[in-house]
Order: C-alpha cells, then sequence, then structure tokens
C-alpha cells in the first residue's frame, strides 16, 4: 500500500494532469509507470469485488483508472494485465460500469483534453468495439437473465456494445422475463429508450418492467447524458419512414407499437428537452393520423403540450393553436374514440388533453376564440345522440375543464363569462334538469352543481369586491363607477338556475343555499351617499337585483312540493343548516322566507322565532355556526361599506327573535340541559362566551356606525330602529346572568356560588366595548331615543356595578365631560338635571369611594323673647374622614386643571384696613363660601391650615372645600368687611351635586337588602309570637323626642320585623292556593340565589304575584321562603316567575325539580315603611322628626267656620277642623272615631285649600323665566282602598264638579277600584292619546294562528290520501296540485303571522313612547292653573 507521502504526491500529479491535459508524448513512462503502479496495487473491497469507477473506490483510485483509459492505445504484457483488471471491474460492479461512462464523456475536457476531436472519436470506437467484443466473450451461451447485472447494464449503458449484432442477437433470443435485480434504479440507461420501441414484444415487455423500477420520472438534465441524447435522436428519426435511420436499430414496424413505446420514452426526456418545441412539432405531424396508433399520438401529443416553452407559441403564430386543434377535432380516429364505450361516471380518458392545451396558450391572442370552439366542440357537438353513451363523460370533461380552469383562472374572465351565457342552459340542464337525473348522469350533474355553486360564489365576491370599491372612491372622493359589474355567471345563469331547480333535488339547492349564504348580508346601496338619485345608477344594485330575481319562486318551488322528511333529509347534509341559519338573518326578503318557508315545512313550524328555534335546538351545533358566521361577517362589513342600515335594523330585529329562543324563562334553550350538552367540551355550552362576545361587537358596531348612517336617510325612519336598537341592546344586558349561568354549567368549570365567575368576568369585560360608543349618543336630541339611550346606559353602568369590574377609564371620562360641558352650556346635551345628576351618581361608584354622611341633632337653643317661630336644630354633613396616607389624584382632576384653579383671580380676598395690618393669606385652592361673619365662630387652627396645604391636588382636598371659612376674629372693634360675589369653584360644586345626589339615591331607593335578608332567613313553620332566630330587641317608644337617629331606628325596626311577622302567622289562618312550578336555571347573585320557575297550568282568576310578595317554597317537608323579582304571564305560553332566595338557606332548589309556590304575603306597604325608616338622615324634616316641637292650635274663626259649614255641607266640628287645618303651619292631626265623617272632612279640606289659594297667573319672560306655578296637593292613604274611596267622593263632589277641576289617581290600574280607573294617570294619557283603540292587532294573530292550523290539518290529510292511492294518477295529480296550493297558502300566512306581530311590537313601542311624551308634559287646566 502506499504511503501517505506518495499518495499525496500522486494525487497533486493527477490534478495537475488532469487541469494542464497532456498527449501521449507529454505522458512519460516514469508518470505512467507510477500511475500504473499504484492502480494495479488497489486491492478488492470488502464485496470481494475490484471497484475503480464507483463510489466505493477513493478518488484518487478514479483518478488514476480515467487517466489510464488511454493504455488501450498500448501493446505490452504490462497493458494486458490492466485489460485483465479492467474487464475484472465492470463485470461485476454496476456502479463501476455507470462510472465508466460518467468518466468517458468527464474525461474528454480533463485527462484526454490535449488530443483532437477526431483522435478521440476514433480512440472510443476502438474501446467500445472492443468492450462489446469482451462482452460476448464473458456472455458465451448464457441468457441475459444469468449472466451479472453488471454485464446486462453495461449492455444497455453503453450504445455501442448495444448495437453490436452479436449483443442484439443476444437479447432478442432470449430476452428476461423480468427485471434485473441488481441495476440502479436511476437513471435508466439508454439503450433501455431504445428497447421500448423494439420490435420484439418479449423484449418491449421486459424494458417497460426493467423502466418501471425508475423512482425519477423524467430524468434530470444532469443524468441525462449523450447516450439518452442519442437514442431519443434515434426514436425521433424513425418517427419519419421517409428518411432512412442512422442507428442501425430494430424498431418495431407496426405504428401502434412504436407510438406506444414513444409515448413511454417521452416521459423519460427531462422538460428542458422538450421546451424548444421540435419534438413536439414532429409529433403534431401525425395529428392526421388515422389508425390504431392515434390514441398513442394523442397521449403523446397531450404530454408534449404541457412541456412547450411560451415562446415556441410566440413563434408559431397566432392561428397555430387553433390549427392544431382542428387537426385533432376533423380526426376521424378521434371521432371513433370518442364513440367507443366509457365509464359515465369518470372522465372521458381522451379527451384528458383539452385541459391541458387550455392552460398551454394561457395568455395567447387566440385563446379566447380557442375556448370558444372547444366548448362548442365539448358542450354541443359531443353531446349529439351519436355519441350517446359517452355524453356522460364528455360533459363532465367539460364540467371538470372549465370547473379547474376558472378556480386557476387559467382562462380570462371575460372567455368563461362568453362560456356561461353561450352555454348555461346545457349546464343548468344537467345540474337540475329532470331528463338528467339517471345514474349515468350522476357524476356529471354533481359536477355541475360544484361549477354552478363555484361561479355563483365567484359573482357574489365580485359584488363584495365592487362595494368595497365604490366605498373606497367614496372616501377617496373619486369617480363612482356607474358600469355593469362583469359577473362570470351572469343572468342567463342565474335565472336559469333558479327556473331549473326540482323539488328534492338536494345538491341543486345546497349549492344555492351555500352561495347565498356569503351574499346573505348584502342589500340594495342607498344611492344618496353617492350623489345618485335612482338606486339602479349603481352597477352594483343592478347586479344585486339579477342575482335575487327568480329566487322566491325557486324556494317555493323546492320546499312546497317535498315531503317533510325530504326536507329534514336535506338539512342533515353537511353544512346546510349552517348556510340555512345565515339565510334566516338576511335583510333580503326572498331570502329569508326562502328559508324561513324551508325550516317551517320541514319541522311543521310557523313563524320566524319558531324557525330560529326548531334549528337551535335540533342541530345546535350547526346553527350556532351560522349564526356566529352572520355576526363575524357583519361586524366586518358594516365598518367598511359608507351604509348598512338596512342589515342592521333587520339583525337587531331577528337578534331579539334568537335572544327571547335562547333566554325565554319557561322554555329558553339556554335552561336546557340537552341543548347545552355541559358534558361536551365543544358543545353549545362551551360557546356561549364566544357568542356574548360577537353579539356585544355586534350591537357596538352598531352605535358607532347609525350616526353617520343617518345622513342618507329619513330622520323619522332612523329614529324606530336606531329606538329597537337600544331596546334590544337593554334587553341583551338583562341576559347576563343567564349567559354566565349557562355557560358555567360545563362540568370543567370550576365557580364558587356568589361570585361572579372568570367567564363572567370575560363577559363583563366584552362589555367595554359598547361603553363608549353608546357615551357618544348622550349628545343625541331626540327624547325617545335620549330616553332609550339613558336607559340602555344606566343599565350597563349598573352590570358594571354589579359585577364589580371597572369600566374603561377613557369611557369614564368621555361621560363625565359630557356632564360637565353639559352644566356650562345647557345647549349641548338634552339631558335635563335629574338625569346628569343620575349619570354622576352612576359614574361615582367607579371613581371614588362611598361618602359617609352623618348626621348631627344639636339641642334647640331657647327661644329668644318675641320669637313666633321655634328655633330649627341645626343639621352637619360631616365629610369623610381623610385617609392617613396621601388620597389618590381625582382622575378627572389634572395638574392642568389644578393650574387653572391656582390662578383664578375670581376667588375674594379679605383684606383689614390700614389700621390693622396685613392679614394672614389663604390658599389660593380654596373657595371660601362665606355669607356672613358670627363673632362665636372659633379660630382655626395652625394644624387645619398645614392639612390643608398638605392635601392640594387630591381627591381629600374636596372635603376642605365644603367647610364653611373660619374668620378668625379681632379683638378690636368690630371693623367693617365688604362682601363680595363669590365665584364658586367647580370642583366645590361637582362634590356638592354629588353628595345631592347621594342623598337623594338614600331617600328614594335605600338599600332594602337588609329587610330582606332577615325575613327570608325566618322560618314559615315556626310557632311563635316572634318570628325564628335571634330574638327581636323591642325597646319602649319615647314620648316626646328621640336621642338621636340610631335611638329611632332602634326603636322601629323590631317594630316593623314585628308586623311582617305577624302577617306571616295570619296567612296560616287562611292559606291560599299553591301551584307547581318547574326549576328552569339558577344563579347566584352575591348572597342570594335566583331562581327562574315556570308553570304550564293555568291559575285561578284573582292569583297572581307580584315584585313585593313574599312566597313559600316547598317539597314535601322541605321549604323555604322567597321573595318574588319577577312574574309574568306571556300569551299563549307557560308563566315565567323569578324568586329570590338565601343562599345559604338553599333547601335543594335544583334544576327541573318542582316545588309549590304559596303566596304568604306582600311586602309593599313594609317596604316603604323601612325605606322611610332608612332614609330619614337624608329628609330635611329628620330634626323635627326626632325633636318634634308642636305649633300651638290656632283658635278658629267662627265667621270662617259658618261659611265652611255652608259651602261643604260639613258639620260644626268637621269645620272646626278645616279652619285649624287652614290657620296651622306643619302638620295637622284631625282624630275621630268610625263614622264621624273624617273622610267627609278631607274632601272638604281639599276643595277649601283649593279655593284659597292664590289665583294669580304669572307669565314666563325674560327676568322670570321660570314663572309661579299653583302647588298640587298629595293625597296619600294607608290603603288601596281608602285612597279610592276619597278620590271617588273629590270627583262626585258637586263643589268640585262645578269648578271644572281635575284630580288624578296614582298608581298601579290594576290594584284600583274600578269606580276611579277613569281618573288613573294610564286612564288619562291614553284617553288623551287614543290608546285604548283596537288596532286589532291581537285579534288577527289569533285568526292568523286558527287559519295556519287549519291549513296544517287539511294539509296532513291530503298527504295521507296521496299515499293512500295506488292506481289512480288522475287523483294523484289533483291532490299534489292541492297541497302545493296549501303549501302557498301557508307560507303566505306565516309571512304575514311576523309581519303583525312586528307591527304589533312597533306599535306598542310608539305607544310608550308617546305616554312617555304624554306624561312629561305637565298637563295643564283649561284656565292656566295646574292641578
Amino acid at each position: 500500500m502506499a504511503s501517505s507521502d506518495s499518495l499525496s504526491s500522486l494525487d497533486k500529479r493527477l490534478a495537475s494532469l488532469r487541469d494542464f491535459p497532456v498527449d501521449n508524448a507529454g505522458a512519460s513512462d516514469t508518470v505512467l509507470a507510477d500511475i500504473y503502479k499504484y492502480l494495479m496495487a488497489v486491492l478488492p473491497s470488502s464485496d470481494g469485488c475490484l471497484h475503480w469507477f464507483c463510489s466505493r473506490a477513493t478518488s484518487t483510485t478514479i483518478g488514476a483508472a480515467t487517466f489510464l483509459i488511454r493504455l488501450f492505445a498500448y501493446s505490452s504484457p504490462l497493458v494486458e494485465d490492466w485489460r485483465k483488471k479492467f474487464r475484472l471491474c465492470l463485470k461485476s460492479c454496476t456502479g463501476c460500469v455507470q462510472g465508466l461512462q460518467d468518466a468517458k464523456i468527464s474525461s474528454k475536457h480533463t485527462y484526454f483534453g490535449a488530443f483532437s476531436p477526431e483522435v478521440l472519436i476514433g480512440f472510443y470506437q476502438s474501446f467500445e468495439k472492443w468492450e462489446a467484443t469482451t462482452v460476448v466473450e464473458e456472455i458465451g451461451d448464457q441468457p441475459l437473465a444469468a449472466v451479472h447485472p453488471a454485464i446486462s447494464f453495461r449492455i444497455l449503458t453503453n450504445l455501442a456494445i448495444l448495437l453490436d449484432p452479436q449483443v442484439l442477437d443476444i437479447i432478442q433470443r432470449e430476452p428476461p422475463n423480468d427485471y434485473i435485480h441488481g441495476w440502479p434504479s436511476d437513471p435508466l440507461p439508454a439503450g433501455l429508450l431504445l428497447l421500448l420501441a423494439h420490435e420484439s414484444p418479449s423484449v418491449r415487455a421486459w424494458a417497460k418492467k426493467q423502466a418501471s423500477q425508475s423512482s425519477i420520472a423524467p430524468m434530470s438534465r444532469e443524468t441525462f447524458s449523450p447516450s439518452h441524447v442519442s437514442a431519443l435522436e434515434a426514436l425521433c428519426e424513425a418517427l419519419d419512414p421517409a428518411q432512412p435511420p442512422r442507428m442501425p436499430f430494430p424498431f418495431a414496424k407496426a405504428p401502434e407499437v412504436f407510438w406506444e413505446g414513444f409515448s413511454d420514452v417521452l416521459r423519460q426526456v427531462p422538460p428542458e428537452y422538450l421546451e424548444k418545441g421540435t419534438i413536439f412539432r414532429l409529433v403534431n405531424g401525425h395529428l392526421h393520423d388515422v389508425g390504431s396508433h392515434f390514441p398513442h399520438v394523442l397521449d403523446s401529443f397531450e404530454y408534449l403540450t404541457g412541456h412547450v416553452g411560451r415562446s415556441f407559441w410566440e413563434e408559431a403564430g397566432p392561428e397555430y393553436p387553433q390549427v392544431v386543434f382542428d387537426s385533432v377535432k376533423e380526426n376521424a380516429s378521434f371521432a371513433e374514440l370518442l364513440r367507443q364505450h366509457t365509464v359515465a361516471y369518470k372522465a372521458h380518458p381522451h379527451l384528458s388533453w383539452c385541459s391541458v392545451y387550455l392552460s398551454a396558450t394561457k395568455g395567447l391572442p387566440s385563446q379566447p376564440e380557442l375556448i370558444a370552439k372547444m366548448a362548442d366542440f365539448l358542450c354541443e357537438e359531443l353531446q349529439h345522440e351519436r355519441f350517446a353513451d359517452a355524453r356522460p363523460s364528455v360533459m363532465l370533461t367539460a364540467l371538470n375543464l372549465f370547473s379547474n380552469l376558472f378556480s386557476r383562472k387559467a382562462i380570462p374572465s371575460k372567455a368563461m363569462s362568453k362560456f356561461f351565457d353561450i352555454h348555461a342552459s346545457i349546464i343548468v340542464d344537467v345540474a337540475f334538469s329532470k331528463s338528467y337525473n339517471t345514474s349515468a348522469w350522476t357524476t356529471a350533474r354533481h359536477a355541475a352543481c360544484q361549477l354552478m355553486k363555484t361561479v355563483m360564489l365567484d359573482d357574489i365576491n365580485c359584488i363584495s369586491r365592487a362595494i368595497t370599491s365604490l366605498c373606497g372612491s367614496l372616501a377617496k372622493q373619486a369617480q363612482i363607477d356607474e358600469t355593469d359589474i362583469p359577473l362570470t355567471g351572469g343572468s342567463q345563469l342565474w335565472a336559469k338556475v333558479y327556473q331549473s331547480l326540482q323539488p328534492n333535488d338536494h345538491d341543486g339547492m345546497s349549492a344555492i343555499v351555500e352561495a347565498l349564504a356569503q351574499a346573505a348580508h348584502l342589500d340594495i346601496l342607498s344611492p344618496k351617499p353617492f350623489a345618485k338619485s335612482q338606486i339602479d345608477q349603481l352597477g352594483v344594485n343592478r347586479a344585486m337585483r339579477m342575482i335575487w330575481t327568480g329566487l322566491r319562486d325557486a324556494f317555493t318551488r323546492f320546499t312546497e312540493s317535498s315531503r317533510s322528511t325530504s326536507l329534514l333529509d336535506f338539512l342533515r347534509r353537511p353544512g346546510v343548516v349552517r348556510n340555512v341559519f345565515v339565510l334566516l338573518l338576511s335583510p333580503i326578503e326572498d331570502i329569508q322566507l326562502g328559508a324561513q318557508s324551508l325550516v317551517g315545512f320541514a319541522f311543521d313550524v310557523d313563524g320566524r322565532q319558531d324557525c330560529y328555534r326548531a334549528l337551535l335546538e335540533n342541530h345546535p351545533d350547526a346553527a350556532l355556526d351560522g349564526l356566529f358566521a352572520s355576526l363575524t361577517t357583519f361586524t366586518t362589513y358594516a365598518i367598511l361599506v359608507t351604509e348598512a342600515c338596512s342589515l342592521a335594523k333587520h339583525l337587531v330585529q331577528y337578534l331579539q327573535d334568537v335572544v327571547e329562543v335562547l333566554c325565554t324563562r319557561s322554555d329558553g334553550l339556554l335552561f336546557s340541559g340537552r341543548f347545552l350538552r355541559p358534558e361536551d367540551k365543544t358543545g353549545p355550552c362551551s360557546r356561549l362566551p364566544a357568542l356574548w362576545n360577537l353579539l356585544n361587537k355586534a350591537i357596538t358596531v352598531i352605535f358607532k356606525r347609525t350616526p353617520p348612517w343617518a345622513n342618507y336617510f329619513e330622520n323619522e325612519e332612523m329614529i324606530i330602529w336606531m329606538r329597537d336598537a337600544l331596546i334590544y341592546g337593554r334587553e341583551l344586558l338583562d341576559k347576563f346572568r343567564v349567559f354566565e349561568t349557562a355557560a358555567n354549567s360545563r362540568s370543567d368549570v370550576q365557580h364558587e356560588g356568589g361570585k361572579l365567575s372568570k367567564i363572567g368576568q370575560q363577559m363583563a369585560d366584552d362589555l367595554q366595548r359598547v361603553l363608549p360608543e353608546l357615551a357618544r349618543w348622550l349628545r343625541l336630541s331626540n327624547e325617545e331615543l335620549l330616553y332609550q339611550m339613558f336607559e340602555l346606559l344606566q343599565s350597563l353602568l349598573n352590570v358594571f356595578h354589579q359585577t364589580q369590574v371597572r369600566p374603561l377609564e377613557a369611557s369614564l371620562q368621555k361621560m363625565t365631560k359630557h356632564i360637565q360641558d353639559a352644566r356650562k352650556d345647557n345647549t349641548k346635551s338634552r339631558l335635563d338635571e335629574s338625569r346628569l345628576l343620575r349619570l354622576e351618581n352612576a359614574i361615582a361608584l367607579f371613581t371614588e369611594e362611598p361618602e359617609k354622611v352623618v348626621v348631627q341633632i344639636e339641642e334647640p337653643k331657647p327661644r329668644a323673647k318675641g320669637s313666633e317661630k321655634p328655633q330649627k336644630a341645626e343639621r352637619k354633613v360631616k365629610p369623610p374622614a381623610r385617609s392617613s396616607g396621601k388620597a389618590k389624584a381625582d382622575e378627572f382632576f389634572t395638574a392642568k386643571d389644578q393650574q387653572k384653579l391656582d390662578s383664578l383671580e375670581s376667588v375674594p380676598t379679605f383684606r383689614r384696613s390700614a389700621v390693622a395690618g396685613p392679614s394672614k393669606s389663604r390658599p389660593s385652592s380654596v373657595a371660601p363660601s362665606v355669607t356672613s361673619v358670627h363673632s362665636s365662630e372659633a379660630e382655626q387652627s395652625s394644624e387645619d391650615d398645614d392639612q390643608e396645604q398638605e392635601s392640594q391636588g387630591t381627591l381629600a382636598s374636596l372635603s376642605n372645600l365644603q367647610r364653611s371659612t373660619k374668620v378668625k376674629q379681632p379683638h378690636a372693634p368690630q371693623r367693617q368687611i365688604k362682601l363680595m360675589d363669590v365665584v364658586q369653584n367647580p370642583i366645590q360644586q361637582r362634590a356638592e351635586r354629588r353628595l345631592q345626589a347621594k342623598s337623594k339615591l338614600q331617600r328614594l331607593k335605600p338599600d332594602l337588602s337588609g329587610l330582606y335578608k332577615t325575613i327570608l332567613s325566618w322560618s314559615y313553620h315556626h310557632d311563635g309570637a316572634q318570628p325564628s332566630g335571634p330574638p327581636l330587641r323591642l325597646t319602649h317608644v319615647p314620648v316626646d323626642r328621640f336621642t338621636d337617629y340610631d335611638h329611632y331606628f332602634r326603636v322601629f325596626e323590631p317594630l316593623l320585623y314585628l308586623e311582617c311577622w305577624a302577617q306571616i302567622v295570619q296567612s296560616k289562618e287562611d292559606i291560599g292556593e299553591a301551584y307547581p312550578f318547574k326549576i328552569n336555571a339558577r344563579q347566584y347573585v352575591d348572597d342570594w340565589v335566583d331562581i327562574d320557575m315556570t308553570y304550564n297550568g293555568s291559575v285561578k282568576r284573582d292569583w297572581r304575584l307580584t315584585e313585593s310578595d313574599v312566597v313559600l317554597l316547598k317539597q314535601g317537608a322541605l321549604s323555604v321562603l322567597g321573595k318574588v323579582e319577577q312574574y309574568k304571564t306571556p300569551m299563549g305560553k307557560a308563566i315565567e316567575a323569578k324568586v329570590r332566595c338565601l343562599a345559604r338557606l338553599d333547601p335543594g332548589l335544583a334544576l327541573d325539580t318542582e316545588w309549590q309556590v304559596l303566596q304568604v304575603f306582600s311586602l309593599s306597604t313594609v317596604t316603604r315603611e323601612y325605606a322611610a325608616l332608612l332614609g330619614l338622615t337624608y329628609f330635611d324634616l329628620c330634626p323635627s322628626i326626632l325633636r318634634p316641637a308642636l305649633p300651638p292650635i290656632a283658635t278658629p274663626n267662627k265667621a270662617n267656620v259658618q261659611r265652611t259649614m255652608a259651602l261643604y255641607r260639613v258639620n260644626e266640628p268637621q269645620a272646626v277642623a278645616i279652619s285649624c287645618c287652614l290657620d296651622t303651619d306643619g302638620f295637622s292631626l284631625i282624630q275621630g272615631p268610625p263614622g264621624t265623617g273624617k273622610t267627609s272632612t278631607i274632601v272638604a279640606l281639599v276643595l277649601a285649600s283649593l279655593a284659597n289659594r292664590s289665583r294669580k297667573i304669572t307669565a314666563p319672560n325674560a327676568k322670570n323665566p321660570k314663572p309661579d306655578v299653583a302647588q298640587k296637593i298629595l293625597i296619600c292613604a294607608p290603603s288601596n282602598a281608602a285612597i279610592d274611596e276619597i278620590a271617588h267622593r273629590i270627583r262626585d263632589s258637586e263643589a268640585f264638579k262645578s269648578k271644572g277641576r281635575s284630580i288624578v289617581r296614582l298608581g298601579a290600574t290594576k290594584a284600583m277600584n274600578q269606580n276611579v280607573v277613569d281618573i288613573s294617570l294610564d286612564q288619562l294619557v291614553e284617553n288623551k292619546l287614543d290608546l285604548g283603540k283596537d288596532t286589532g292587532a291581537v285579534a288577527e294573530l289569533a285568526s292568523l294562528r286558527t287559519e295556519l292550523a287549519a291549513i296544517k290539518a287539511q294539509r296532513t290529510a291530503k298527504l295521507e290520501e296521496l299515499d293512500a292511492i295506488n292506481d289512480n294518477s288522475t287523483r294523484a295529480v289533483l291532490l299534489s296540485d292541492e297541497i302545493t296550493r296549501l303549501n302557498a297558502k301557508r307560507t303566505s300566512l306565516a309571512k304575514r303571522y311576523d309581519e303583525v306581530k312586528d307591527n304589533r311590537i312597533k306599535e306598542t313601542r310608539g305607544l310608550e313612547q308617546r305616554v312617555r311624551k304624554r306624561r312629561s308634559a305637565r298637563p295643564r287646566h283649561r284656565d292656566g292653573d295646574n292641578r
């Protein structure tokens, strides 16, 4: 073995010889000897074979073996030894055989580069001839399959060996029966290409088997050697029998056989050799050939077409593609091929070239004409009867062809549009016509439906893009395009599709529904934004009208002529329910009604809401998919387009129905475990948070986009549906807990009762996007919209407060700024002061801690002599205590605001005279409120001054602004002090307003939860004078006064509880009816559990619950008290009730369990008393109630007594009581036993009070914009019966009637006596607005339901009769026609039912609006006096 140094030296020498080749003269004996010595010393490898040229040899060995090929030209014993080893190497290794061929090619430019080409040609001819001889010697008499694979591989790798007559004879005499193992799979040897077209069938068969082992086809350009090129050239030359072949090879004489082999060879040729088109042009010359070989010619043509370069077509000329096509089309052998029997459900095998040919000619000027020719050929000529059996497969080929080209955009859209203009009829017929509804056409029909769907979807996408472009042009103030939208399908296709759709054609309807679902959100654009006067001036509107024309008839024909079972099967198809639900939410009437009729006939339901329920209940996942898709599309589309008013208006109307279907307590799907499937992690339950998010996102988009949309529509039209949107938003908010409870019903969700869940927090956060958009609506000028908006805003803030989720800071700042601007300039907002205070108070819940109000009652000071009135106790309101740390800065009081406040020059400075000297300066940030200076005021300590300085710019500093300024009293004689008008600090004003609002809230709506918790914690079955639980601490009532408010509260609270317990005890003596209510849902709210219950039966006429009732829920021995929160009796539905119980006392109020509901007693009176007790500290009369000082009883004037007796027909004691009441300031108490005429006295007192009032009317003017008005008289009584009696007597008194005065009975009409209902506030408003007039909506709805039920019964009877007919075709046709008419009438009635129902809702809301407007206006008497 050579040493490393000698090996390195040899490598360098070989590299030098490779890079600087030499001829024989240049190769000295010494050089040859060294290389020869090394090569001959190479030993066989571990496999026992000698390797000189393959990958097992080293690079040095391969280089040495390649260089020494020149030894073949020498003759010596050493050369003979080399030849022996050379033959040994090549007969045992296929890799060395392939390596030798590669070495021959590469060495021509390396080791043998010094020789001329002629010398090399002569050398290799001799060398390869010697190789052929050695191969023949090594084969001997053996068959080719018996020799070593390297030998057979060497024959086919070297064409010179293959073409040797002896070798060809060996191959032809006994070719292998199977492929030879041991050959490299790639690349194919060049000789194998020739054998594929050999004249011997057995040789060709072996060649095909051997070629099938190749894994790479076509071959790469690098592996396609000159030998392969020579073989390909020989094959091409053989195509032209007029030219003598240059290669002596026995090609097959039969054209069919040769073309088959040639076709196989083409698939091995690298694409680079085919792009130039030389072979393609050669093959095209045989497209006119007629005979059995034409299929192979066509196959070769198809393959070459896909590999011809574009440059070839450009050089061939514009007419060449059509000439080639005509050559194929007009070939008689081609026509014969097409008439052959083919499999109907597969594309025609001899038309596969059409798709390749059209793709290859893409972009050529002649392609449109070529497309038209091919379309006519496939869809018209080949559909002739003479191609009967082939017609389905030919049409399938055409449909697949154009579907593929269209989806890949391989042909121009205009050409495709022209294709459908001409051939829409035949394609639609194949898709939908009865004549093609056979098994042979099944696959073609399906392909036609798919093509129709693809084209329809493309048309819809084209319209959508046009709308986006149109809106973009408007935004850029560019010219508006009025031209027609270039739709691919066009009017011919859409109209034909609708006309041809047949009943029970599920494939066709599925395609239509899927396409229309993509356009369900589109609606006619208003022309006004685009400065147009007519709708049809916009091309997109014309296009939309075109795709909708005929839609209703198609739906009618499909649904009304199909059985329910067929429609149910149709809805079970994948994606159909999802798409149908999308259509149910469309603003286009034809689309929406078509989908509604389909669902209605499938599930035997009527009405839009029932259709939503049917799909959600029976196909919840797919229906939710459709709902999600519609909401997602809306939120995207409504933001992009100039206006989507119609879409938003209809979506609000439809979503109200959907939310009602989901959330109605009686049968809402969110209360159904079957619908929710909480055990399924992907079921509806898990999707509710996402649904809530989308619902809120949609309503946010509406609130955001409606203001700009309003510019293009009539004001009244916008107001109506904007009102509906606001009402829908409030209804959706009311269902927050329903959604949260349902979403938390999943088994994998951990939720602690009484607290907001993580899902609930997420849902509350979803509301954050609504608030800023809703806040923009605060500047609305329409009172009705302002009312609805404000109610929604209050509901939204209430949800945030209940869920303890803080609104975004930007939203709070926006609302606060609106309040501030409204108070500075009342023209900027229509909100009155009361609503501004309500809003400010709601915002305060998120911006600061609640203030504690402490009331101190000081002892009344002794009256001064001559004083007429008792001195009132002083009421002081203490501000909240300061925090020990630095207070947090007010989010709305910035540093800039502080600078403005410090620089205020309007704050007065109090200065003494020059004698007194300079006064101590006051911090400028405090605006003193000084009206007088009293010598008794204490001196302000320096400690307070220091604290005041430290707290400037913080919330704590606001408390300083509420205190009265204390001025130090001088020791010198009192000097004059000049009082100046003080401009009040705006921060102080805001704090005072908040304090007033909080006080008002505590007076009007105190927190009664303590009362409810105490009462509902009692055991109903407890016996005793006091309720169960801790004993009531009864305290003696003082004779004249209470120490303080706490003393007052301790006395009366136990008495109220005792009164409640007495009512419970009394209710046990006369137990009323109890009804079994079923629990549908339960949800925790703080310490409570709210139970939603329904009762499907009927109750007694006088049995009803109110929101102030306490009820007993009992089930066997279990029971618990609850308070009614809601009670509804929907028309035609189950009674609904919502009851609140203490969560800690829950006896097992599980879902789907029944509990008897027993009415115990009403809290209406108790709650008023308890509310008054809680709010006492916030009333100005609180000191007088705690420390009463009764005025002396006035002495009655006898003349007045006599006049009162005469005017009002009362006796003397009654007249005295009336006179004393009129002359006494403050309260008057009239006491008398039953039957002494107290009611008559009250009536006379009212009349006397009205007679004694001043009648002066002051007209409003600039100086007095709010003139004085006479006070009204409010009459209260402890019971409805008492107040009804008083109202009845006053109304019917002669003195009252003669003066033409008015009386109004306030309160719920249901609680009034029928004798006074006519003077109730509701009745008076109805009379003014003529609300009592029956519009007939209720009667019409009932009539429609009756008609629908009758038609359903008739239809069922007709269907049963039709099913029973066996051989009476005439009667069957008549029945089918009658059923169709009944179906049409049912669809019409269902449509009318929805219209009446929607109109009734609109009328009700309109009446409510008018009632609110009327109530807000104070009724004025004819003489101008308010009564």
